[in-house]
């Protein structure tokens, strides 16, 4: 797929800079001082201010502090969450001792509720020391429903795992309509459009042209966004070469081999275009919630090629072929 070691050229790659601390070593000196202002402009170090160094890769202060990933429980993740919900606890120790094993839970509860063995999987947790799968929701009630399990000189905690727990509830005020140009047709599938724009957007549906591949110029999807303001409007995708694969039973399993040298790769740009705008706080009688220059849908123009700055459609302004001439359809 990709030319020969021989023939590939070496990757250049740029880290970010990071920057140093502030705070002065307790033993600097005069000649130290100058040291620390080394790097840094005149106001820099009038002001106080840190200088940047250069780093490697992997270094920690250069890792970004926070980046958003949105998914839809559409799927696979909702039945899964189905098939543990009511069977399913974290488990901590009162004294938060962690000398402990995953046994010492299956005994306790085998001891104490009289829990069969083949009834209980205990798998090492955080923040609490224990997830215990049960495959009986009565002994999963049991468990629960005691007030600390006390078992060889140890107490164990149990509480019900539900989807809130160390979760913050949100809502998404808006769904969007996205036409991603430039998928490759190798990629073309719902799964690597949810990467794609996970960052602000969770998919809702994927159209029924796209999703038989019935019309390739463009990915189009309806999604659910926080703020479709921070939509990217191009996304470049990289695409590594294939794993090595081995047949295993029914499932094809990868086999790992060890690198012996860069990563093969392609990468594509993608035009991200925004299509339609709904603002879903004009749902249900509420009026436009919060905020100014909001109504219940926008449409927007844009071109293939290129990124979107026309900006909203008005009423006498054609566009693709494709466009619905009513409203899309309300939220579900």
């Amino acid at each position: 797929m990709k030319p020969t070691s021989e023939q590939q050229q070496e990757p250049t790659t740029s880290y970010p800079k990071a920057t140093t601390i502030g705070t002065p070593s307790p033993r600097a000196t005069t000649i130290g001082s100058a040291a620390r202002t080394a790097g840094r402009s005149y106001l820099q170090a009038t002001k106080g201010e840190t200088a940047t160094m250069e780093t490697y890769p992997g270094d920690p202060h250069a890792h970004p502090e926070l980046a958003v990933c949105a998914i839809s429980a559409t799927g696979a993740i909702k039945r899964k969450r189905e098939s543990i919900i009511g069977k399913t606890a974290v488990c901590w120790l009162s004294s938060n001792s962690h000398e402990s094993e995953p046994h010492h839970v299956v005994n306790a509860l085998n001891e104490q509720l009289r829990i069969s063995r083949h009834e209980i999987k205990v798998v090492k947790h955080y923040p609490e020391q224990y997830l215990v799968f049960f495959t009986d929701s009565r002994a999963f009630q049991r468990a629960v429903n005691h007030h600390g399990v006390r078992s060889r000189g140890r107490t164990f905690n149990f509480e019900p795992w539900t989807e809130c727990r160390h979760a913050v509830e949100k809502q998404l005020e808006f769904r969007v309509w996205l036409r991603i140009e430039g998928l490759p047709a190798h990629a073309w599938s719902e799964e690597v459009a949810g990467k794609i724009i996970g960052q602000h957007c969770a998919i809702h549906y994927v159209e029924r042209h796209s999703r038989r591949q019935d019309r390739t110029r463009t990915y189009d999807l309806w999604a659910w966004s926080s703020n479709p303001s921070k939509i990217p409007k191009i996304i470049l995708l990289t695409i590594t070469d294939p794993d090595r694969e081995l047949a295993s039973g029914d499932d094809v399993e990868l086999f790992h081999d060890p690198p012996r040298g860069y990563k093969g790769a392609f990468d594509y740009k993608l035009h991200i275009h925004l299509d339609v705008v709904e603002d879903l706080s004009f749902f249900g009688g509420r009026g436009g919630g919060n905020g100014h220059n909001r109504k219940p849908s926008r449409e927007f123009l844009w071109n293939y090629g290129m990124s979107d700055y026309l900006g909203e459609r008005r009423s006498n302004q054609q566009h693709d072929k494709l466009r619905r001439a009513r409203l899309p359809p309300s939220p579900r």
